[in-house]
């Protein structure tokens, strides 16, 4: 956060945060709330606007870079469908 708001600190600018939505099949989960707000908070201090976007469509596996894992799975025969789905 401190390196971030160092770079962009004197531009005019804003900085939009999109939590990280899982994807399956990938080793990554989103960031805790707290963190996500802490980092906020660090880069909002030094003088740069900060939106923490809301994720949407994460439930059904729509949201921002699921599509496209869904996608590529099924381009190589993977699952595609959501949970709870029997579709493969």
């Amino acid at each position: 956060a401190r390196e971030l708001a160092d770079r962009v600190g004197g531009l005019l600018c804003h900085v939009n945060l999109i939590p990280y939505n899982p994807v399956p099949g990938l080793p990554f989960e989103p960031s805790p709330d707290a963190a996500v707000k802490r980092f906020a908070g660090i880069v909002e201090g030094r003088g740069v606007a900060v939106t923490v976007r809301m994720p949407r469509g994460r439930s059904i596996h729509a949201a921002c870079g699921q599509l496209g894992a869904a996608w590529r799975a099924a381009q190589r025969g993977g699952v595609t469908a959501g949970p709870g789905s029997s579709r493969k």
